[in-house]
C-alpha cells in the first residue's frame, strides 16, 4: 500500500509542474488578455481610424462589464466602465479633430511627427490585415 501512495504522490508532483505558465505565474491567455486590455485604449494617430477603433471598444468594454457583473466580479465591471468613459472621451476628441479638419499633435503624451503618422498608419494597417487574415 505504500508503494501505491509513493507512486500516486510522485505521479502528481510530475504533473503540476506541467501547466503552462510563464516565469511570472502568468498562463499565455492571461498574457494575450492583459496585451488586449492594454492596447485597448491606445490612440491611433489617424482620428478617423482612432474613432471607428474606439467605438468598437467602447461596445466590446462593456459587454465586458455586463459579464462581468453577471459573474458577479463588480471590480472588473467597474474597471470596464471606467476604460469605456475613456474611450468615450477620445471619440469625442477624434469627432471634434474630423469636424475642424485638424490633426493630432500628441499621441498617448508623445509629439506625432507627419512621417512617423504615415509609418505608423501603415504598420496599423498591416496588423489589422494580419488579424483579419487569420480569423
Amino acid at each position: 500500500m505504500t508503494t501505491r501512495m509513493l507512486l500516486a504522490v510522485a505521479t502528481l508532483v510530475a504533473a503540476v509542474p506541467a501547466r503552462a505558465e510563464t516565469a511570472d505565474g502568468r498562463s499565455a491567455k492571461e498574457k494575450k488578455e492583459q496585451k488586449e486590455k492594454k492596447g485597448a485604449l491606445q490612440e491611433k494617430v489617424d482620428p478617423d481610424k482612432d474613432l471607428k477603433l474606439q467605438q468598437k471598444n467602447v461596445k466590446r468594454l462593456r459587454q465586458n462589464a455586463q459579464e462581468s457583473r453577471k459573474n458577479g466580479n463588480r471590480v472588473a465591471a467597474w474597471a470596464a466602465e471606467q476604460d469605456a468613459k475613456h474611450a468615450e472621451k477620445l471619440i469625442q476628441k477624434d469627432e471634434k479633430l474630423l469636424r475642424e479638419g485638424g490633426e493630432k499633435d500628441a499621441v498617448d503624451g508623445q509629439d506625432v511627427k507627419k512621417t512617423d503618422a504615415k509609418k505608423a498608419d501603415e504598420k496599423d494597417a498591416k496588423k489589422a490585415d494580419a488579424k483579419d487574415a487569420r480569423k
